[in-house]
């Protein structure tokens, strides 16, 4: 991927940092590297016709994987080669708008994001994959949204008064509910 320091870089959380004349020099890249494909497609296909039962099943996969790396180039892009692309993308997908939906659907993968708001992703995406660990007073619910998860094992004693449950972890311990909350944990 190119990677400068004067225009932007690829963040690995699926983010491209950049600045204006990154998106464009990333799109001309993009698609020089998808027409080094398409013009080796037979040599490729020499080196990996092992792996395939024939011709026309790499033909089919490896056009699949063009038009993949094809929908990350923005249908609207108007800047250096852009006719030269649109030309190319239409031919691949059948049609403008084939190309538009390929794109389209591609962007809850990938995005352009402007440097001064990286940081702010970068600190919303990791606040939401960390999950509190159990505690005393959390509800079942609480429990299976902590980072302990879905137990391997529930025990269950019904009283007069209401339920204790022991939920079992193999590898970190044991959570004990009376009446679905959390009275007491046991850690190994």
């Amino acid at each position: 991927m190119y990677n400068s320091s004067e225009s932007g870089y690829t963040d690995f959380l699926t983010y491209n940092i950049a600045d204006e004349r990154f998106e464009e020099i990333y799109y001309l890249n993009k698609f020089i590297d998808i027409m080094r494909d398409i013009n080796n497609v037979d040599v490729l296909y020499e080196e990996m016709k092992t792996v395939f039962d024939s011709k026309e099943e790499y033909l089919e996969k490896k056009y699949k994987w063009i038009r993949d790396d094809f929908s990350n180039i923005n249908p609207n892009y108007s800047g250096k080669a852009s006719e030269i692309i649109r030309e190319k993308a239409i031919e691949l997908f059948g049609n403008y708008e084939n190309w538009v939906a390929a794109y389209n659907e591609n962007q809850n993968k990938f995005t352009f994001v402007p440097a001064h708001e990286v940081e702010i992703l970068r600190i919303k995406k990791s606040q939401e994959n960390i999950k509190p660990k159990p505690a005393l007073n959390m509800t079942e619910e609480e429990v299976l949204n902590s980072s302990w998860g879905e137990p391997d094992d529930i025990n269950v004693d019904y009283y007069t008064w209401g339920t204790t449950e022991q939920w079992v972890y193999s590898s970190r311990g044991y959570i004990y509910f009376e009446n679905g909350v959390v009275t007491a944990i046991q850690e190994r």
